[in-house]
This record gives C-alpha cells, sequence and structure tokens, in this order.
C-alpha cells in the first residue's frame, strides 16, 4: 500500500474512532495493522480503541509494539520531532495502563 493511500486509511480510522463508533474503528485499525504490521499510527489507533473498549491487556500490547517501532525509527533519525512526541504519547499511555517502562 502506498503512503498516500495508508494515511488516507488512517485519516478514516481516526474520523470512525472520534465518532465514537470502537468497533467499526477496532475493525479499520486491525485492518491496517495486518496490512502494515510496522505502522505506528495504526497500532497507537488500536491500542487507544482497545483501551476504550476496556481490553487493557491487548491495548498494553498494542502501546509496547509501537512503542519499540518508534525507538528503532529514532535510532535511523533521531532529531525527528513526530518520533518524539509520538514517544512521550505512548509512554503516557502505557503509564496510565500501569505499564510503564
Amino acid at each position: 500500500m502506498d503512503k498516500s493511500n495508508l494515511a488516507e486509511q488512517i485519516g478514516q480510522a481516526w474520523i470512525t474512532y472520534r465518532k465514537g463508533q470502537l468497533d467499526a474503528a477496532a475493525k479499520a485499525f486491525e485492518d491496517l495493522v495486518n496490512r502494515n504490521s510496522d505502522s505506528i499510527d495504526a497500532l497507537y489507533g488500536l491500542g487507544l480503541v482497545r483501551r476504550s473498549q476496556g481490553n487493557r491487556g491487548t491495548a498494553t500490547e498494542l502501546f509496547e509494539k509501537a512503542s519499540s517501532l518508534v525507538a528503532s525509527a529514532r535510532q535511523q533519525d533521531a532529531g525527528s520531532d513526530r518520533l518524539q512526541i509520538l514517544q512521550r504519547m505512548i509512554l503516557q499511555r502505557l503509564q496510565e495502563l500501569g505499564a510503564a517502562r
């Protein structure tokens, strides 16, 4: 999948999530993760959905995987503001779930 199409689909999944349509958002993010297992944005979105659905264990696993991908990406681009922000956001979610590193 090309990056612009991926970004568009992630955007649509976020819209669905913000509308409170958790089951539809979960399906959208799951489809994205299944096709793009290294998509930090899709993993983070699915983690938020799972947390909202009360599935703390799965949410923690998704946030931890996203965190690992961010750490790897930061080795390649240590000065990326986007990656630093993502790292902080993921750490906050893990802290909320009691799973902070």
